[in-house]
């Protein structure tokens, strides 16, 4: 058996004749679900991969009967739809869009329990009842990762879930039902409200929590069970409690000294330890100690930069004469340890839910960005080129304009950094080929030493076009909203930049106009900063390049693969 959907569902697709529905809704007839219908507004009649589409949910019910509806809408559309299948009688609802607004998720949250109805989501990857049907954006390799069994599954993360069921099927167990109770603040249904539904269904032996830090889900789990006195919750700091006194404690490493009350624990995981400053290693090193147990560090990252405190303090620091491990030998034998130390090194293909596509994607790095390819493919430290975009090129003004008018599903992005009197103001207009992952750059705008009133009149014409900024310039970007424009505030957060250039390198082609001859002049040759021992600086430049950083801003919400195997959220 199963809970929420199984073989006999039938379901209504909302949003199907969109590229997510249209796609998910064929996948999730591949999967064995019963696609009855699909709605659009304004599109009754049409037809998707033999689903009918109906006006509304009211209309499409009359002749096809279903008792689930899945949604594939955008955020400001989602309260609406919710209240549509509610109101024509569906009881079990699942969507899959993330940062509904808070106050309509609450709304959302209100109407399914006053009428005994279930909305699972948003921002969830779906629901499973493993071998009869599925909902939402679980991918297709799934059935490598999820197989037959007597074990529930509720999650609010992602990656995570496939990780840890990939490891339940390894154990020899499997899944019932898998149920994504969705990452935003307010989710439809909780996990304490779930738990009676898997209780009932006999099929169901044992239930696994994934949750994430912050709020209470869990701790209403355990009240649900009644095992709080064995599991106490606490917030400040964070950490759950064992009866037998255990403890798991969650701190962040963002200050070294805050790590300064660390005593008394054992074991200490360093998550993307590339990412920690050297001080906050050093601070729990130091501090590490327990009265009877043992001390154990793990450290877990991908690899980076020679010049990164990881690979200095664990293999070799050419410039103070100071090597552990040579990497290249790690590499060969996989498993390695030196003194106290325990040297693990795998790549993607030990990874055993990666799909074989994005394996794919990532040979393609060998031919136009070896560097790329060495880091992401081969799982090895360093960047031996310079280079920093080996695939850009330069086409006519026609050329590009051919090229672009055959893109099946062209996606337009606009981004613009801010200069000031000594730095430059830049706007850079871009079309993607998703499909074939090329980046055209086909219109420009540099200029310095200028106000933003002569800025924009200079770039009047682009009034109507969405056009993502520097965040870091609120009072600019509100005086351009002022004047008409449709201008927004990227995302920056520590890393940004070197996160947001290897987007950019992921690209297996950058085509630019020879219009655009600012952009040329600071990308065609664009090389990475090196240190005093040769080895690249990877967020960091021969120059400071405002189309680049123009580039970053306007591919903020955008990612050239699915590494998931999910779908993309594109902003309009």
């Amino acid at each position: 058996m199963s809970i929420f959907i199984h073989k006999d569902s039938r379901v209504v697709v909302q949003g199907v004749t969109g590229k997510e529905g249209a796609f998910w809704a064929k996948h999730m007839k591949d999967m064995g679900t019963q696609v009855v219908f699909g709605v659009t507004p304004g599109k009754e009649g049409q037809d998707v991969d033999g689903i009918p589409v109906y006006h509304s949910v009211r209309r499409g019910i009359k002749d096809h009967p279903a008792d689930v509806a899945m949604l594939f809408v955008p955020p400001k559309f989602t309260k609406d739809a919710v209240f549509e299948a509610l109101d024509a009688g569906i009881k079990k609802i699942c969507t899959i869009a993330d940062g509904i607004p808070l106050h309509e998720a609450i709304q959302i949250r209100r109407a399914a329990l006053s009428c005994g109805a279930m909305v699972v989501g948003g921002n969830t990857s779906g629901i499973i009842s493993v071998g009869e049907a599925m909902l939402g954006t679980i991918p297709y390799w799934i059935d490598r990762v999820y197989k037959k069994g007597h074990v529930g599954v509720m999650t609010r993360s992602g990656s995570l879930t496939n990780e840890v069921t990939a490891e339940i099927v390894k154990g020899g167990f499997g899944v019932t039902t898998l149920i994504g109770v969705g990452g935003d603040p307010v989710p439809g249904t909780r996990f304490a409200e779930l738990l009676p539904l898997y209780e009932a269904d006999p099929d169901t032996h044992a239930v696994v929590i994934i949750g994430e830090l912050g709020g209470t889900m869990e701790e209403e789990v355990a009240e649900a069970m009644e095992v709080t006195d064995y599991i106490t919750f606490t917030t400040s700091p964070m950490q759950v409690r064992f009866r037998n006194g255990s403890r798991i404690i969650f701190k962040g490493m963002d200050k070294p000294a805050k790590l300064k009350s660390l005593n008394g624990v054992s074991i200490v995981w360093i998550e993307e330890c590339s990412e920690v400053k050297y001080a906050g290693f050093k601070e729990i090193l130091g501090r590490l100690r327990h009265p009877t147990l043992s001390n154990h560090i793990i450290l877990s990252t991908n690899p980076v930069s020679k010049s990164n405190w990881v690979y200095k303090y664990f293999f070799q620091d050419k410039a103070a004469g100071y090597k552990v491990l040579d990497d290249e030998e790690l590499y060969q034998n996989r498993i390695m340890v030196v003194g106290n130390t325990y040297y693990h090194h795998s790549t993607v293909d030990d990874n055993y839910f990666v799909p074989a596509d994005y394996i794919e994607q990532l040979d393609e790095l060998q031919q136009h960005d070896p560097d790329l390819y060495r880091v992401a493919r081969k799982g090895r430290f360093g960047i031996n080129g310079r280079l920093v975009f080996p695939q850009f090129e330069v086409r006519t003004e026609r050329e590009i304009a051919e090229c672009m008018k055959g893109i099946t599903n062209p996606i337009e992005k606009n981004g613009m950094d801010f200069g000031f009197v000594t730095s430059y103001n830049a706007v850079v207009r871009m079309m993607i080929d998703h499909d074939n992952k090329i980046l055209y750059l086909y219109d420009e705008y540099y200029s310095r030493d200028k106000t933003d009133p002569e800025i924009a009149r200079d770039i009047e014409k682009w009034k109507g076009i969405l056009i993502k900024a520097d965040c870091a310039e609120p009072k600019a970007i509100r005086y351009y909203k002022q004047q008409g424009f449709r201008m927004k505030p990227c995302k920056k957060f520590q890393g940004s930049r070197e996160v947001y250039t290897k987007k950019v390198k992921r690209f297996r082609s950058i085509v630019c106009s020879d219009r655009c001859q600012n952009i040329i002049n600071e990308l065609k040759e664009l090389t990475f900063a090196v240190d005093k021992d040769g080895e690249i600086i990877e967020d960091e430049f021969n120059i400071d390049p405002h189309t680049l950083s123009a580039i970053w801003y306007g591919l903020d919400d955008y990612e050239v693969s699915d590494l998931k195997g999910g779908s993309i959220s594109v902003l309009k």
